[in-house]
């Protein structure tokens, strides 16, 4: 009896011991369990604070290096734009200059076409164009445009600009009936009745219009010759030059009858200036707006040149 006690006793001692390292084997376990985790969350928080630090740092420096950047960012603009208009101011130097070797389009002020003595610099016009060969200009008015003749084809210059491009505006010109030194007793200059164009004529329909502008210039290579306008009137669309032998006096006094009788509410003639066949006319002749049969004209005497 008392040998299976001893034995029961030490079966449990053995058990309980037994129990105790699977239990101190379970804590360790959990030990390092629960550690593991702790050093690793440590590591991590290490590593991502590293990182941040990292990316505060490379942010500094991208900050630092673009506020470098935008310091001398203005000043390379300046240069960079000082460039450019020095560029397009070149240019339009350039263009103006070479006229409308640059554009296609040539320069329509008179100012830019006289020399010094006043005379017009036919030569630096006939660069352009060889059928330019006087300057019209109506002080006070917009109606200022070199005049052009086409020695071969009488319509060319109304649907042609004065650079020979297709225009349906067209330009002022005569045609090859007359002489280009205005040394006929009538000349007659065309233009079409359209903006910028020869539709300023029709400003002569105002009586104070006609009465403050009445003096006409035609500046040729060597001189100015000078008009008084004393008529403006709208006319058939007959062509005067075909129709009347002007160089016979009885007929271009005749005409001139016909023109001093005008009446129609809007023609204004001055029958105070003296006009006979003796003398030296231009006729300015355009359409009229919704009258394909009619024509508008303002006729000057020549007086000086």
């Amino acid at each position: 009896m008392i040998k299976n006690r001893n034995r029961s006793t030490h079966g449990k001692r053995y058990g309980l011991m037994t129990a105790a390292a699977l239990l101190a084997l379970l804590l360790t376990a959990c030990g390092n369990a629960k550690g593991a985790p702790a050093q690793t969350g440590q590591e991590t928080s290490s590593t991502a604070e590293g990182q941040v630090q990292t990316a505060k740092d490379e942010a500094a420096d991208a900050t630092q290096e673009s506020a470098s950047l935008s310091a001398s960012a203005p000043e390379a603009g300046a240069r960079e734009t000082e460039g450019t208009l020095l560029t397009d101011e070149t240019i339009a130097e350039e263009a103006g200059e070479e006229g409308t070797e640059t554009t296609g389009k040539m320069e329509n002020s008179l100012e830019a076409w006289l020399d010094e003595d006043g005379t017009l610099n036919l030569v630096g016009l006939q660069e352009i164009n060889e059928d330019i060969y006087a300057w019209l200009d109506i002080p006070g008015t917009r109606i200022s445009f070199p005049l052009l003749q086409s020695l071969e084809d009488e319509y060319f210059y109304l649907s042609h600009n004065e650079s020979k491009e297709a225009d349906d505006g067209g330009c002022i010109y005569t045609e090859y009936f007359n002489r280009r030194d205005f040394s006929d007793p009538n000349t007659v200059i065309y233009g079409r009745n359209a903006d910028g164009r020869f539709a300023l004529l029709h400003q002569y329909q105002d009586r104070d219009f006609f009465d403050a502008n009445r003096t006409v210039n035609i500046y040729l290579e060597d001189r100015t010759l000078r008009y008084e306008i004393f008529a403006a009137y709208n006319y058939d669309d007959r062509h005067l030059i075909k129709i009347y032998d002007f160089w016979d006096k009885d007929i271009f006094s005749s005409y001139l009858e016909t023109v001093f009788s005008q009446r129609a509410m809007d023609a204004y003639v001055d029958d105070s200036v003296q006009v006979t066949a003796d003398d030296r006319i231009i006729t300015l002749s355009t359409g009229v707006t919704g009258q394909d049969d009619r024509r508008y004209l303002v006729q000057a005497v020549q007086v000086s040149g």
